[in-house]
C-alpha cells in the first residue's frame, strides 16, 4: 500500500481522537478548581484523559483496520502469507519514507500520551507501541496480498524511525535530530512523444505520471517519489559548546530525494500490449543542505499554538538550499 496513505490515516485518526475528546471533556476540565488548559500537558497523570483516549484508540484502531481492509485490500487477489523484497524499489525513497513514518507516528503518539500526564518514559513506550502496532497491521495485510507481501525492509525501516525518536527522548528528553518531509510539485512534459519499443504506440511523460501517480495535485504529492524529499533536521544549538550563539529555533537540515523514476525498479513499463523503455534517463539521487525552523523551540506561551507547532514540525520549512546531483552543485533560493 502507498506509504503516504497510511500517514494520512494515522494523522486523521489521531487528530479526530483528540478533537472528539476535547468536545466531550473541555467543559468538565474548566469547571474544576485545579483545572488546567485543555491543550496543556497535564503535570501529573489524569485518568479521565488517559482512559478516554485509550477507549477512543481501541475503537479507532478497530474501525481503521476494518475500513482499510474493506476499502483497499478486499478488492485485490489474496494469497497465503508471503514475504516481499522491495529493497531496491524507488531508489530506496519508500524505505526512507517508512523511517520517517515510524519517527513521526511515535512522536505524535508520545505527545498525546504526555498530554495525559504520563511520564517521559511511559510516553515514549506508548509512542513505540502505537507506531509499531499501526505499521505492523498494515504489513500483515500486505503479507496476504497476492500483488505485494510482508516487507522485512518496511518493518526494519519503521523500527529505525521509531528507535531514533525513542532513543533521543530517553537520553536527552529532546529531539536533536528531527525527521521531516517535504514535497515540491512539478508538471511533466506533455508535448514530447514517447514511442513504444515496437513503434506501434505513443505516450508522454505526463500521461505516464497520470497512470502511475494520479492526476490531481494531492495524489501527485502523496504518490510521486520524484517530488518528495526527506530531511534530517539537526539542532545545532544542542551540538555546539554550551553558551554558543546559534539560535535554538534554527536547524541545519540534510535532505535526500530522487528523480526520473518511472517505475519501482526501472524505467521500463507496459501499458496494455505496448512496452516503453526510458532506461536512458538517469534515475538520479539528490542530496540537499538547507536551513530549517525548529518550531517547538519558538517562544510561544499559548498551549494550543504549541501543539500546532509540534504537529507541523514534521514538515521541512522552505529555505535557501544547496543541491548536489548529477555530479554538480545547484543553489535554490527557496526550496521546500
Amino acid at each position: 500500500m502507498n506509504l503516504v496513505v497510511n500517514k494520512l490515516i494515522f494523522i486523521f485518526f489521531l487528530v479526530y481522537s483528540i478533537d472528539t475528546y476535547a468536545m466531550v471533556t473541555m467543559k468538565m476540565d474548566t469547571t474544576r478548581q485545579d483545572s488546567i488548559s485543555f491543550f496543556q500537558p497535564a503535570p501529573s497523570f489524569k485518568g479521565k484523559r488517559f482512559y478516554s483516549l485509550v477507549g477512543l484508540g481501541i475503537f479507532g484502531y478497530g474501525t481503521m483496520s476494518y475500513g482499510l481492509y474493506n476499502s483497499w485490500y478486499a478488492d485485490f487477489p489474496k494469497s497465503k502469507f508471503q514475504l516481499f523484497n522491495d529493497m531496491h524499489e524507488w531508489n530506496q525513497m519508500d524505505k526512507v519514507g517508512h523511517v520517517y513514518s515510524g519517527y513521526f507516528q511515535s512522536a505524535y503518539a508520545y505527545q498525546v500520551a504526555n498530554w495525559t500526564g504520563l511520564s517521559n518514559e511511559k510516553s515514549v513506550l506508548t509512542g513505540v507501541i502505537v507506531s509499531s502496532l499501526f505499521q505492523t497491521t498494515l504489513e500483515i495485510m500486505d503479507g496476504f496480498n497476492q500483488e505485494w507481501g510482508f516487507s522485512i525492509g518496511d518493518i526494519g525501516s519503521n523500527v529505525i524511525g521509531t528507535g531514533l525518536f525513542a532513543s533521543q527522548q530517553l537520553l536527552w528528553k529532546d529531539q536533536i535530530i528531527t525527521l521531516k518531509g517535504s514535497v515540491t510539485p512539478r508538471n511533466y512534459d506533455n508535448t514530447t512523444t514517447i514511442t513504444s519499443i515496437d513503434g506501434k504506440a505513443k505516450t508522454t511523460l505526463e500521461a505516464r505520471a497520470n497512470n502511475l501517480f494520479g492526476k490531481s495535485k494531492l495524489e501527485r504529492a502523496l504518490k510521486d517519489y520524484n517530488t518528495q524529499t526527506y530531511w534530517a533536521s539537526v539542532n545545532m544549538h544542542r551540538l555546539l559548546p554550551e553558551g554558543n550563539a546559534w539560535p535554538r529555533w534554527l536547524n541545519l537540515a540534510v535532505g535526500y530525494g530522487s528523480k526520473n523514476m518511472w517505475g519501482g525498479f526501472n524505467n521500463t513499463w507496459t501499458e496494455g500490449t505496448a512496452t516503453y523503455d526510458l532506461s536512458n534517463l538517469n534515475r538520479g539521487r539528490q542530496y540537499y543542505l538547507s536551513f530549517d525552523l525548529n518550531l517547538p523551540k519558538l517562544k510561544v506561551k499559548n498551549h494550543l499554538l504549541k501543539g500546532v507547532l509540534h504537529g507541523l514540525n514534521i514538515f521541512k520549512t522552505p529555505s535557501p538550499t544547496i543541491e548536489y546531483s548529477d555530479g554538480e552543485f545547484r543553489f535554490h533560493l527557496m526550496f521546500f
